[in-house]
């Protein structure tokens, strides 16, 4: 094979420049590279260029890795092919060879990059070798087409890719994305050590209203007559009194071992303190136990193993998974007793944090 490379060393004095030095290294890669592609496995490249000089400018990407500690490659990595693709000669990898804008960017730089993300992020790099290399003796000696490579490194990899050559081969669309919202969530330990802190952290971070802002000058009545201050204007509803630690104590004795892992702070997980709050049922470790039993029966009943949906028999330490992990119907016999014990208490008032105040 005769390959013809332009950088050289000067003539008077033979020194060269660094850009001259691994210009003629990766030209030379390149070039032995298509000894592989399109010499063996062979593709039209008046119709898809980027079939050989994509894949081989990747195999030269990858080669370059393999000479030295940061190789000032021109191609594969990401952020040097935004120019390109955020230009107004951007077209995608399928155009036709001969009405491509830029060639050198669209059928070699954007390919490399392509192969790079999806050996990297996508794939993982065991899985791309092996179909790249899976496509590489499948079609040698042979005239692939751009539907056989696909086709290849889907069924090598054993994964569905028709996004990705959606996105990168066969159009230019932007990722075009945005935050609409954000959801705080806290995970409820039922703890009043641990959840009032939480509450009286969210309420301070609260932001004031512009109404309460406007506020601030008036004069308030019970500034102007003392006598209508009472307890609840000085006690700090945030305190943990002996009581609501024993009430909380006694309240998770009364559970099985399994059926206390609902109490995980690592699994178990409900609406931020906000929210809570705003439904009127905060510090109320009891009541929303009892709600979340019925509430989370369906997404419990997605999680279930297939084994477990069939409806083995027997309690639930006795099965395989935890009460907490899957968890049964709420019909369900297994579940019956812990209903029945949150039902009762909720009606007696006996919940931590409940009993002696208003409602």
């Amino acid at each position: 094979m005769i390959c013809f490379n332009a950088p050289r060393p000067k003539e008077e004095d033979k020194t060269y420049p660094a850009r001259t030095k691994y210009g003629l290294i990766s030209v030379v890669i390149h070039e032995v590279g298509h000894n592989y592609f399109p010499m063996i496995v062979n593709n039209d490249e008046r119709q898809w260029t980027w079939l050989d000089e994509g894949l081989n400018s990747y195999l030269q990407y990858l080669a370059e890795a393999e000479w030295e500690d940061k190789y000032p490659s021109r191609i594969g990595d990401p952020a040097k092919i935004v120019e390109y693709m955020t230009s107004d000669s951007h077209d995608p990898i399928m155009t036709n060879s001969e009405s491509i804008v830029d060639l050198g960017g669209n059928a070699y730089h954007k390919v490399a990059t392509a192969l790079n993300i999806l050996r990297e992020s996508i794939l993982g790099r065991e899985r791309f070798d092996f179909a790249f290399k899976e496509y590489a003796q499948r079609w040698m000696f042979k005239r692939p087409m751009p539907a056989d490579f696909f086709r290849t490194m889907e069924d090598a990899s054993g994964t569905n890719l028709d996004w990705f050559w959606r996105g990168w081969f066969y159009t230019t669309d932007n990722v075009d994305v945005s935050i609409e919202g954000i959801k705080l969530y806290t995970v409820d330990t039922h703890n009043p050590d641990i959840e009032k802190p939480l509450f009286k952290h969210t309420q301070e971070q609260e932001p004031a209203t512009l109404s309460a802002q406007r506020n601030k000058p008036l004069g308030m009545r019970v500034e102007e007559f003392p006598e209508l201050l009472d307890f609840y204007n000085s006690h700090d509803e945030f305190a943990v009194p002996p009581s609501d630690k024993k009430a909380f104590e006694t309240f998770v004795k009364q559970f099985e071992e399994d059926e206390r892992k609902l109490f995980d702070p690592t699994t178990s997980f409900t609406p931020g303190a906000e929210k809570r709050r705003r439904l009127g049922h905060a510090r109320d470790p009891g009541s929303r136990i009892f709600r979340r039993q019925k509430r989370g029966t369906a997404h419990a009943r997605r999680n279930l193993a297939p084994q477990q949906l069939s409806g083995g028999k027997g309690n639930s330490h006795a099965q395989g998974d935890s009460f907490h992990h899957a968890r049964p119907a709420s019909g369900d016999s297994r579940c019956r007793p812990l209903q029945q014990r949150l039902a009762a208490q909720a009606r007696a008032h006996e919940v931590p944090g409940l009993k002696g105040r208003p409602r």
